[in-house]
């Protein structure tokens, strides 16, 4: 038992160590891009309708570091300005599925083959379920009613204006590192952490390869990857340790890979969401997209994997490797430092209520 437990807080430490330089660089890029992008401007973008807004509301969404939490208020306010349906749905696939926080976390974790094929195939899902919302979902622009639209999370959650020419550099480079490591990091920290004591727990009680003998029904364990996901809350960052340490378990990437995208976009929250926003149709043609993508995308993962003979384990914790061992240590350990005051923080405003 003591032996079991040294081995979860070792798998634990294990994980920091090797990907905390990569979340706090994500974060940093992800509270840059919140603080200079401008909200109004990209509001503009998405309100003309046609293919061209589904493309542009993907590419926009793909590096916001956002989860599910996050996005379901943003697209209600991106919607309640005028954004058309077709760049709703490509922006609430394309900004959980993937952001600047999980593909570098993803590099410090996985391969560099999924560490590209991941943004990739969160930028096909999204582009191709917005032309399918475009071809087959309602013609008439409604809108959202603001007093309707679900508070998903508090307004931590969604991104500041940005681009506001008159605040001075250094007072917009302070906001980009407030909001990166307070605000952000405290909507996704606590899942992200959720995701990592997980990770631990599968390495320390699954035992090695105990997932091949299930890898020749190829077709069934993508199936259940997607059908495990659906029921879960797992923003990009948390899948990202539990699919590592499950593809060390055995599990094959494409079945990784329909956790990582399905998990992070089809939560129950934002799926009523959708409906609210949007409307029953919407809903099942954002489900239906996601599901079959997600399939397709997973099945084809495996396939560039065995036709060109790739192991996937030879690479796996490679970007970890071109950190020097100090830096690594100093990155956890702030890290850490930066989850201990969210705590902190978190537990006094719940006794100051009270």
């Amino acid at each position: 038992m003591i032996q079991t437990v040294q081995q979860i807080a070792q798998n634990i430490w294990d994980i920091i160590l090797d990907s905390s330089f990569y979340i706090l660089a994500g974060f940093l890029l992800g509270g840059i891009l919140h603080i200079y992008i401008p909200t109004e401007k990209v509001r503009q973008i998405l309100g003309k309708k046609g293919f061209a807004s589904v493309v542009k509301a993907s590419l926009i969404g793909l590096p916001l570091p956002l989860c599910s939490c996050g996005v379901v208020p943003t697209a209600y306010s991106l919607r309640q300005k005028g954004a058309n349906r077709e760049a709703t749905v490509a922006f609430l696939i394309a900004t959980p599925e993937t952001g600047i926080d999980s593909v570098a976390l993803s590099y410090a974790l996985l391969d560099p083959l999924m560490t590209v094929y991941r943004p990739i195939g969160a930028l096909i899902t999204a582009v191709v379920s917005g032309t399918a919302e475009l071809l087959f979902g309602r013609k008439d622009a409604d809108t959202v009613n603001a007093q309707t639209a679900p508070a998903a999370c508090t307004s931590e959650c969604l991104p500041p204006a940005g681009g506001q020419a008159s605040e001075p550099p250094r007072s917009r480079a302070l906001q980009a590192i407030q909001y990166a490591f307070g605000n952000l990091l405290g909507e996704v920290g606590n899942w992200l952490m959720a995701g990592i004591i997980l990770a631990g727990l599968v390495g320390a009680l699954v035992p090695e390869s105990y997932f091949e003998r299930y890898q020749q029904y190829e077709a069934l364990s993508l199936l259940a990857a997607l059908l495990i996901s659906i029921p879960l809350y797992i923003c990009s960052s948390c899948s990202t340790p539990i699919a590592a340490m499950l593809i060390l378990k055995g599990i094959s990437p494409g079945a990784a890979f329909v956790l990582i995208i399905a998990g992070s976009a089809t939560n129950v929250a934002t799926i009523v969401a959708v409906g609210k926003m949007l409307g029953k149709r919407s809903m099942l043609i954002y489900l239906t997209c996601i599901f079959m993508l997600s399939l397709s995308l997973g099945l084809l993962l495996n396939w560039i994997y065995q036709h060109f003979a790739i192991n996937i384990y030879a690479h796996m914790g490679s970007g970890s490797e071109l950190i020097p061992q100090n830096l690594r240590l100093l990155s956890a350990l702030v890290f850490l430092v930066l989850m201990f005051n969210i705590w902190h923080r978190t537990i006094r405003n719940k006794i100051l209520r009270r």
